[in-house]
């Protein structure tokens, strides 16, 4: 399955031709992603501050310090089903979406400070800082200026998709949502709970943060951007092979003379649908970074010379969800076997009151069995708690790599770093640069939120809408009330996982930052002033 992913370049001298579809996309979409890149974020420690006040005091002195390097949206436009298309045109419990995404090189006219670790990060996967100083689009930090009142701008765009009151997706997304406050809002307000509070008005839509979704509803075994994108993509693959809910996605055609449309593609493994369908589990052959694999951040980087690959991640958890498979039908086999020999009376008894605790101590023993036989094959479970701090990813989850070859491979020589040991594995897979920006990770976002729409939601009646609109509309397209003057339904309220909304991941809490208005706490001055503005936008 292959996905071949349009992404629209927006600069300083292409913003105006296409500042007409970016506005379309947004107010036609069902769902907004977002993702930023940034100049730095300060101490990570401090990003992991106890006090969520703290934690927050610290986010905005570096949003106020720092500036945003490019952002990346892309709008998901859900199809109604069409009655009178076959199945073969319209296969039953496929959601069709139609997804534009723009990557909007910014440049922020004001001082700024840059940190040499984001910048090392950026430019190892392909930023190109000459391109966004020469070409990016300008903007200034905090309340609008005269500068920003210009036709387009950057901060009209924000505007546009908050009045647009359509769902907001983000990939823990709170650093992100302090720099846009900051940086094409207004100056944020001095407490957290005054931040919520205009939150909770900003983004009528909700925020659906896939982060807190991957950790705590679909809970997957490492939950950075990357990882939870090739899963989604992996389960969604396999849910529409088996004809449950999946969900298909459709881009714009672009003509070949448009230079701006770059196109980045994602393959699965030929063999991915057909292996399942054998129940085979993935190739035990390649040797994967522990820590990337748990935590989405290698501190070697390009340099590690163990693989990064998230196919070979996600065929090592393949193995190793296998393994505990086979472990625990032979102990529930061995089990069996000795009830039926059982011969004095009260045993039986006896060992019914204890059969569910053996069951859970028997699970966490396979568990352990399988990390100590992987660690003494040559890949030891690395749970390194100060990479998670500085990442702020993954909790407190270990992927495990698989150790083996199949045969017929080639094979290398390698140093696996533990006393010259020399180990034999297949080719790494190579850390492409280019891989990493805004317009694709929005994108990634917005796939793994239409994803987990199709696996947890549940459609409900369909939403009003206007008595003009086409019958190929998207769900909450164009207005956000019908002709009548009764709301539209938004696709989270569509689906039924409203319980999803406005739930956001806080990294190394064991619950996430609710984003709800009290009625102890009033919004800040600064964002009443600003609401006005953007009501005008949404009539």
């Amino acid at each position: 399955m292959t996905l071949n992913v349009p992404i629209i370049d927006i600069h300083r001298d292409n913003f105006t031709d296409f500042w007409p579809a970016i506005n379309l996309a947004i107010q036609t979409a069902s769902f907004i992603a977002i993702d930023a890149e940034l100049s730095g974020l300060g101490c990570r420690r401090n990003l992991m501050a106890k006090s969520i006040e703290d934690r927050y005091r610290f986010i905005s002195e570096v949003a106020k310090t720092r500036s945003i390097l490019s952002i990346g949206i892309s709008c998901f436009k859900l199809l109604e089903d069409q009655e009178n298309e076959s199945p073969m045109v319209n296969p039953p419990n496929q959601l069709k979406f139609v997804a534009q995404t723009f990557n909007i090189l910014t440049l922020c006219n004001e001082d700024y400070m840059v940190e040499p670790g984001a910048l090392q990060f950026l430019v190892g996967h392909g930023f190109d800082f000459n391109k966004q100083y020469s070409s990016g689009v300008l903007y200034y930090r905090g309340p609008d200026k005269q500068e920003d009142k210009s036709w387009p701008s950057v901060r009209l765009v924000f505007n546009q998709v908050l009045a647009s009151k359509k769902p907001l997706a983000l990939h823990n997304g709170l650093v992100d949502l302090v720099f846009l406050y900051q940086n094409l809002y207004t100056n944020l307000p001095p407490t957290s709970a005054q931040f919520v509070a205009d939150l909770s008005e900003m983004y009528a839509g909700g925020i659906f943060d896939t982060k807190y979704v991957a950790e705590y509803e679909a809970r997957m075994t490492a939950s950075y951007l990357e990882f939870v994108f090739r899963k989604s993509q992996r389960e969604n693959a396999l849910r529409g092979q088996d004809g449950s809910c999946h969900v298909h996605i459709d881009f714009p055609q672009y003509s070949d003379g448009i230079s701006a449309v770059c196109y980045q593609s994602y393959v699965l493994p030929a063999d991915f649908l057909s292996r399942h369908r054998e129940g085979k589990p993935g190739p035990k052959s390649t040797l994967v970074c522990e820590v990337y694999a748990a935590h989405g951040y290698c501190n070697k980087g390009m340099k590690c010379p163990k693989s990064h690959d998230p196919d070979a991640i996600l065929d090592a958890e393949e193995v190793i969800a296998e393994e505990k498979k086979k472990r625990k039908r032979r102990r529930r086999n061995k089990r069996n076997r000795k009830r039926e020999v059982e011969v004095f009376d009260g045993e039986q008894d006896e060992k019914k009151a204890k059969e569910g605790d053996e069951e859970k101590e028997e699970e966490v023993q396979g568990s352990r069995d399988v990390a100590m036989e992987t660690a003494s094959a040559g890949n030891p479970c690395i749970g390194d708690e100060d990479q998670m701090e500085e990442t702020g990813g993954g909790g407190d989850h270990t992927v495990l790599a698989a150790d083996g070859s199949e045969a017929g491979s080639t094979q290398n020589g390698m140093d696996d770093g533990r006393g010259g040991e020399t180990m034999k594995v297949d080719p790494l897979v190579p850390k492409q640069s280019g891989s990493h920006r805004a317009g694709f990770d929005a994108f990634m976002t917005g796939f793994a939120t239409a994803a987990f729409l199709a696996r947890f939601g549940k459609k409900k009646s369909k939403p009003v809408r206007e008595q003009n609109s086409s019958t190929n509309a998207g769900i909450g397209d164009a207005t956000t009330r019908g002709s009548q003057g009764q709301e539209t339904m938004s696709i989270m309220e569509h689906f039924g996982v409203s319980r999803m909304i406005n739930k956001m991941y806080l990294s190394g809490k064991e619950y996430p930052l609710a984003i709800a208005k009290s009625s102890f706490t009033k919004t800040s001055a600064n964002h009443r002033e600003k609401m006005i503005a953007i009501e005008k936008l949404a009539r």
